[in-house]
């Protein structure tokens, strides 16, 4: 089968992932193409990320992985916390057809508007996670020196909704969408808000797992928040990456 020379593999990445994404890639374009659908062939020249029809990025966070394969084109992204399960997401755009109650995942990036200390970032998780379980909402919060990086998953009404209400609170600024997409199952099922502190002292891989028995629910309208969509996830996520142990 050819290499396809459309995907750019952000570094490090670990080599022997790199086929079985290929794999997958080559598969769903040739697909695209046996349906008339615009894809791209597969050729042997290795793109910049800027002329790649893929992205594919891999992220090491205080013991967590997480892939990410953005096809640029359509400002579209997958989330997985494996190699497996990214393949396996990236097959399945093949069989997906927008519906309703489907899963929709968005991912955003903002400011701080101050540094918050232990104890203001519990009072953001307690009411985020209060949140997020009212609306049947799971996802990942990731907090790096007054940076934020969220991940909201569940159905698609939800989570833009949630998004609504997240834009209008005054504790951080710059907000912007790094990508919005349909997906077929959640990549965090089991959180209802995962949460990393990547400036933290210790070592703990995800701080405050327990969410709290009560916290405020924020209620409000729907907004239109004016954001420009980042073009490279990379970028999104690479302020967050903490160094990746070399395997064997």
């Amino acid at each position: 089968m050819p290499t396809t020379a459309l995907v750019h593999f952000v570094e490090p990445w670990p080599a022997s992932y790199r086929s079985p994404v290929r794999r997958a890639i080559d598969w769903l374009e040739a697909s695209h193409r046996s349906d008339g659908l615009p894809a791209h062939a597969a050729s042997t020249a290795v793109p910049a990320p800027e002329q790649a029809l893929w992205v594919v990025s891999h992220y090491a966070v205080n013991g967590l992985e997480l892939f990410v394969a953005q096809r640029t084109e359509t400002a579209m992204a997958l989330t997985a916390r494996s190699v497996d399960e990214l393949c396996h997401n990236i097959r399945a755009l093949r069989l997906r057809e927008p519906q309703a109650g489907a899963l929709f995942q968005l991912m955003y990036k903002s400011t701080a508007v101050e540094p918050m200390d232990t104890e203001a970032l519990h009072a953001l998780l307690a009411q985020a996670r209060a949140r997020n379980s009212r609306w049947g909402i799971t996802g990942l919060l990731l907090y790096k020196k007054g940076r934020f990086l969220q991940v909201l998953e569940g159905l698609e009404q939800p989570v833009r909704d949630l998004f609504a209400s997240i834009a209008r609170d005054t504790r951080h600024t710059d907000i912007q969408i790094v990508f919005t997409s349909p997906i077929e199952r959640r990549t965090f099922p089991d959180w209802q808000m995962g949460f990393i502190a990547c400036d933290a002292t210790d070592a703990e891989p995800a701080a405050f797992t327990q969410p709290p028995a009560e916290a405020p629910l924020p209620l409000g309208g729907d907004l239109s928040v004016r954001a420009p969509l980042v073009g490279n996830v990379a970028d999104a996520l690479a302020p967050f990456r903490t160094p990746q142990r070399r395997r064997g």
